[in-house]
């Protein structure tokens, strides 16, 4: 469906302008980086099927140079600055569109609520996956906190949500939501997601990741 690959631009675009009057500062430029791999799995077709009839966001845990090359080498950049630069992303979100549920929401990684026994045994650092969702609930109308999870389950160990967190390390990878089907809540109820509610959901979550980046280490989501 196009609708996917537009959700996907429309967001990755609005964040892109919303950092370029910064892109002199060499901080930024870094941040930059991070944006600039938005819509990966999108790259030259309709849909996140690619030419060899796969579905592109269950081949980040071992993508093929051949089959899959821009998953690939976008994977490889990101390995590159986290194991070569000790400059890995911040936060990492893959952009979707959802066919049943309404509204927008996040899904992101918890060890407490993986399948991996592993997982499990170690530590849980809630805050570091709680406070985006949080932020953009407070900032974004389309925003449904409700509807987010933090499951890692088996079958989603090859997307690029778990594939991220998992291989390297990055706590904040998420995969954001636009559905398909509208809003049921607040001003947006009963309406459809046009072009202009995607553009401000970018604005929202550029928002969303100032105050997180302004956020005190011991923030909890009950501030």
């Amino acid at each position: 469906m196009i609708s996917v690959q537009i959700i996907a631009i429309i967001k990755t675009d609005i964040i892109l302008k919303k950092f370029e009057n910064k892109k002199n500062k060499s901080e930024d430029k870094e941040d930059l980086l991070t944006f600039k791999l938005g819509d990966v799995h999108h790259l030259g077709t309709s849909n996140r099927y690619g030419l060899t009839n796969e579905d592109l966001n269950r081949r980040w845990s071992n993508p093929d140079q051949s089959l899959h090359p821009v998953i690939y080498h976008t994977k490889g950049l990101m390995e590159y600055c986290t194991r070569v630069l000790q400059r890995p992303p911040h936060v990492f979100v893959d952009y979707h569109g959802h066919s049943r549920r309404k509204n927008v929401f996040l899904f992101g990684c918890s060890r407490s609520s993986s399948w991996s026994a592993a997982d499990r045994a170690k530590p849980d650092q809630p805050v570091q996956y709680l406070i985006l969702p949080h932020l953009m609930q407070r900032v974004s109308p389309a925003f449904a906190l409700p509807l987010c999870s933090f499951k890692v389950e088996r079958n989603k160990e090859s997307t690029a949500r778990v594939a991220i967190w998992r291989q390297l390390g990055v706590s904040k990878s998420y995969t954001m939501e636009s559905s398909f089907c509208g809003c049921d809540q607040g001003v947006l109820a009963g309406l459809h997601l046009d072009t202009n509610h995607l553009k401000a959901i970018g604005q929202d979550f550029c928002q969303a990741l100032a105050m997180m980046k302004d956020a005190d280490e011991d923030w909890n989501v009950d501030k």
